[in-house]
């Protein structure tokens, strides 16, 4: 029992050290590489680096060198079991107008490697509640907005009343 316990320990340690160790900053800019080639990207943040997170503050988001919307915080939570990228206070661009005005309140991208083949995304914005998924095998996904109000302006298909579905693929 005495060996049990001290691998139980042993054990926790290891998680609560490479959580406090693990790059963040480097992941950070990692993903930042990898969202270059599809013109995606964030600047003018602010980055902050504590123990369970990495923060970018008050960035501008610009997909093909047109300004998308700023965001108030996103956080990046890397950790062995359960991973977690979360964006707060996103507001479109109300200067451009083939974008509709989206307000997302928070969004969050979840990916766990207990379940290596989905991304899940939940959310929620000015319009209602978002939720998704991507399959990374298949490379396609959805994101459905649960609302009451019926939506024109963006690129959904109803699924059933108050519920609106995009598609996509990679």
């Amino acid at each position: 029992m005495k060996k049990f316990g001290k691998a139980l320990i042993y054990f926790i340690l290891f998680i609560l050290f490479f959580v406090a160790f693990a790059p963040k900053k480097l992941l950070y800019y990692k993903i930042e590489h990898l969202l270059a080639p599809q013109q995606i990207i964030i600047s003018d943040e602010t980055l902050k680096e504590n123990p369970i997170a990495f923060l970018a503050k008050n960035g501008t988001l610009y997909v093909k060198d047109i300004e998308v919307g700023i965001f108030e915080s996103l956080a990046i939570y890397p950790d062995i079991f359960f991973n977690m990228i979360d964006l707060k206070n996103f507001h479109s661009n109300k200067k451009i107008s083939l974008i509709p005005a989206i307000d997302i309140n928070r969004f969050r991208i979840f990916y766990t490697p207990f379940y290596p083949i989905k991304i899940l995304l939940r959310g929620d914005s000015r319009i209602g509640k978002i939720s998704g998924s991507i399959d990374l095998f298949a490379k396609k996904g959805f994101i459905d907005v649960f609302t009451t109000k019926p939506i024109k302006m963006l690129p959904l298909k109803k699924i059933k009343q108050g519920q609106y579905r995009y598609e996509f693929s990679y």
